[in-house]
């Protein structure tokens, strides 16, 4: 007896059609039924001609992804909106009108008054990453498909990226990246929306009523808070303590479960719900290597043979003077790293600077390689002056034409440290959107070599219609991370 095929057109609309009989509206379950019932032809194999060229969707794996790779949140949160264009225009209304002349005596006209508009634009970057696996691999038996392994891994990377991009993107420092979160704050100069904690923990419920109040008092409705999984930590023990919670207790062989996750809060505008983002932890989802995303590496990360990384800065400098700065008082290393939308370089160290409380260090970078777009700056603890102290990341900067780059550490940033994010995101007006040109797909490259290679590609970009509804707590260092470093 012939094997049945599932793929067939009158078994996959058996199956939709039990699916529902069963009560089960999945919507990725019934996306699989309907590809089923489709008939597209998917296998490369099958591709001839014009076909052979077409790119094809992994849509259907992104949200597979999504919902299975519970660490990248924020873009799975986010409202998508698709455009049409690489530059996508929109307008922000910042006044209805002056606080005067609603009012009028008898047959008179009111004052006139009219709305206070901007016009803003988003861009739309190009998120892409190259795969390949060889013929050889293919041939072998695997557990599993080869190539749809390096699919998801390379939609998993995708994923990351962008997700870190939402949070700390900065074209001014790489052109071809968006601008996140933390840019269009700090860009949009409301400085009512930023919360210093100045290097203590987030560990207090007042906080997140003082989020709540800053996004409600300009309109907006606080729903989400997004923060780094040490500082949830932080959260959970301390409202415990503070908060009368029913412990359950049912049996489970003599067990009992304690232990609480706090998921939102109520305050005055509402319920928010609190988030936990591993992408907002000290290493940004990166922690695979040695030396993770947070330390000053002593070797490039990331390029290949034909997408250098830029060459490190040939010499740093570092002076103390002025007033106006908070960095206390006490010694200090620096180190800096050239970085472009291919790596960055080995970082490079200046001698150690003494700085008195109230004085700014102006650092100065020497750099003549074409390539680099800007710099990482990383700062030791304080006193922490050897040469081999380590360096936790501070802030970036763009390069300055010319080959010298002056940044300023006023105390602005303490390094090590780590931010949350709260943000309307009710559905009608949403702080903040992802704007999407293509989504996940993958086109398959020529055969040069015996390897099969393709490209993965989302295309994409933040826009925050409402940045003054976007509240950015800094400084923030979780009381694990305090264990093993004490920047101040």
């Amino acid at each position: 007896m012939a094997a049945l095929n599932y793929f067939n057109t009158p078994y996959a609309e058996a199956f939709a059609t039990n699916l529902g009989q069963l009560g089960v509206f999945n919507p990725n379950i019934q996306e699989i039924a309907k590809a089923l019932s489709t008939g597209t032809v998917v296998d490369p194999a099958l591709m001839t001609g014009g076909g052979a060229l077409r790119t094809e969707s992994l849509d259907s794996m992104l949200r597979d992804m999504l919902y299975a790779e519970r660490h990248v949140q924020l873009f799975n949160i986010l409202k998508t909106r698709q455009v049409e264009s690489t530059v996508n225009q929109y307008t922000v209304v910042n006044d209805y009108g002056a606080p005067w002349g609603a009012v009028s005596a008898e047959g008179q006209n009111p004052v006139a008054n009219d709305s206070d508009l901007e016009r803003k634009l988003a861009y739309v970057k190009f998120f892409r990453t190259l795969r390949s696996v060889t013929h050889e691999a293919t041939m072998v038996s695997n557990i599993e498909n080869i190539e749809a392994v390096e699919e998801a891994r390379g939609t998993k990377f995708l994923l990351g990226q962008i997700e870190r991009a939402l949070f700390y993107g900065d074209s001014s420092v790489v052109p071809e990246n968006i601008d996140g979160l933390l840019a269009s704050v700090v860009d949009a100069g409301y400085s009512d929306n930023i919360i210093d904690l100045a290097g203590v923990a987030l560990d207090d419920e007042d906080y997140l009523h003082d989020i709540g109040d800053r996004i409600g008092n300009y309109g907006g409705i606080p729903t989400h808070i997004f923060m780094d999984p040490h500082s949830k930590s932080d959260l959970n023990k301390a409202m415990t303590s503070a908060e009368r919670f029913v412990v359950n207790n049912t049996a489970d062989h003599g067990r009992a479960k304690v232990g609480i996750d706090i998921g939102s809060v109520d305050t005055s505008w509402g319920e928010i719900a609190l988030v936990n983002d591993l992408f907002l932890a000290p290493h940004q989802g990166w922690f695979t290597e040695t030396t993770p995303l947070y330390q000053a590496p002593t070797v490039s990360r990331g390029g290949d043979s034909t997408n250098a990384v830029p060459d490190a800065p040939t010499a740093v400098t570092a002076a103390a003077a002025g007033t106006g700065g908070t960095v206390p008082t006490g010694s200090y290393r620096y180190r800096v790293s050239a970085i472009n939308c291919n790596g960055e370089s080995a970082s490079t160290l200046c001698d150690a600077v003494a700085v008195t409380l109230g004085e700014v260090v102006t650092l100065t970078i020497t750099s003549t390689d074409s390539d680099t777009t800007g710099f990482r700056i990383y700062r030791s603890e304080k006193d922490s002056t050897a040469a081999g102290a380590e360096c936790r990341f501070l802030y970036h900067c763009a390069v300055t034409a010319g080959g010298t780059t002056t940044f300023e550490d006023d105390g602005t940033w303490i390094p090590g440290c780590t931010s949350a994010f709260a943000l309307d995101l009710s559905p009608d007006a949403p702080s903040a959107e992802w704007i999407e040109l293509m989504g996940m797909s993958k086109l398959a490259l020529a055969l040069l070599q015996p390897a099969y290679r393709w490209l993965q590609m989302i295309y994409g970009g933040l826009q925050t219609s409402y940045p003054h509804r976007i509240v950015l707590v800094k400084n923030i260092l979780p009381s694990r991370v305090a264990l093993e470093w004490n920047p101040i």
